[in-house]
C-alpha cells in the first residue's frame, strides 16, 4: 500500500495525496526547490516552495521528480555566444504567450527545440 502525503491548500485547507499527485522540481543551480500538485478540493493548481527537509521527505516517499538543468540559466544568442544582457520585455511576453498555450510545463520544460 502506498503512503499518502499530506499537504496544504490556500483554499481547502489539509489534502491528502498519492505520490504520482505531486511533482516535485529541484533547482541546485539557484538553490531553491518546490513542489506541485492539483488539489483534489477545488481543482486549482498548488506551487509550495520546498526546503531541504521537505524535498528529502518527497524525495524518500519516491514523489516523481524533475532536476532544473543548469542550461536553464545560459542564454545564448544566434551564433552560440553566451548573452549577458537582462531580459526584456519582449523576452517576458514570448515566455507568457508560451506558457500560455500548455497545460504541461514540465513537457515544455524538457521538449527539445
Amino acid at each position: 500500500m502506498a503512503a499518502s502525503i499530506t499537504t496544504t491548500c490556500p483554499g481547502c485547507g489539509t489534502v491528502v495525496l498519492e505520490r504520482e499527485d505531486l511533482l516535485l522540481v529541484v533547482d541546485r543551480w539557484a538553490d531553491v526547490s518546490w513542489y506541485q500538485f492539483d488539489c483534489v478540493g477545488c481543482a486549482r493548481r498548488i506551487v509550495k516552495e520546498a526546503p531541504e527537509p521537505v524535498v528529502s521527505a518527497l524525495s524518500f516517499a519516491d514523489v516523481p521528480a524533475f532536476c532544473v538543468p543548469a542550461e536553464v540559466y545560459e542564454r545564448r544568442d544566434g551564433a552560440g555566444r553566451p548573452v549577458t544582457d537582462r531580459l526584456g520585455a519582449d523576452d517576458l511576453l514570448d515566455a507568457v504567450l508560451l506558457l500560455a498555450g500548455t497545460d504541461d510545463v514540465v513537457a515544455l520544460a524538457t521538449a527539445s527545440s
